[in-house]
């Protein structure tokens, strides 16, 4: 006779083997305890039950990302979403030393100093991140996604009226159509926003 294992069981047995057969049973469980009778401390644990399943996948998705970059090391796309995963996992640590390395290696490279302000803007280091744009923008100056980065880290600082300017110098639009958009709306201030028309 087959032994049913709780959900707690599962969840418990998931988090170190990561068996989605098992993921997939706690998960069940868990969503017909809550129908039945939906309780904090059941809400938390399938939370963590989802949490820890998002967690594998993202680094099933880095994964992916890192073999793209084995087979194109210029996809430059797949650069900027393992820094923003690996970020999301806390893991942002590799990719800001990986580019630092390269900024020193390879100062010319516009990509390298890119990636770098990338990963310091993922690890939410907006101070670094806006030295290294400037620095990067006194090697390649009037590059025009080292000028974004440099107003996302402004941004990042409350510094919005430098964040506009910024943006608008690297060709995104005015300063009042800039001001506009919803995310930098986000990121300003609410007593600063304009009133939506």
């Amino acid at each position: 006779m087959t032994m049913r294992l709780s959900k707690e069981l599962l969840q418990e047995r998931y988090e170190i083997r990561g068996d989605e057969e098992d993921f997939v049973a706690a998960k069940d469980l868990y969503e017909r305890a809550l129908e039945a009778t939906p309780t904090a401390e059941t809400l938390q644990q399938y939370g963590y039950l989802l949490y820890c399943h998002g967690r594998r996948e993202l680094r099933r998705a880095t994964e992916q990302y890192r073999r793209a970059l084995e087979l194109d090391p210029r996809a430059d796309k797949a650069r900027y979403m393992l820094i923003g995963t690996l970020a999301d996992l806390r893991d942002g640590d590799e990719m800001v030393a990986l580019y630092e390395r390269a900024v020193t290696d390879d100062p010319a490279d516009v990509r390298n100093h890119r990636f770098l302000v990338n990963s310091y803007l993922a690890a939410r280091d907006h101070q670094r991140a806006l030295v290294a744009a400037a620095a990067g923008l006194e090697r390649c100056p009037g590059d025009r996604v080292l000028i974004e980065l440099r107003g996302d880290a402004r941004a990042g600082q409350r510094d919005v009226e430098g964040a506009l300017d910024r943006l608008a110098r690297s060709g995104r639009g005015s300063r009042g159509r800039l001001r506009d958009q919803p995310a930098l709306q986000q990121r300003i201030p609410a007593r600063e926003r304009r009133p939506a028309r």
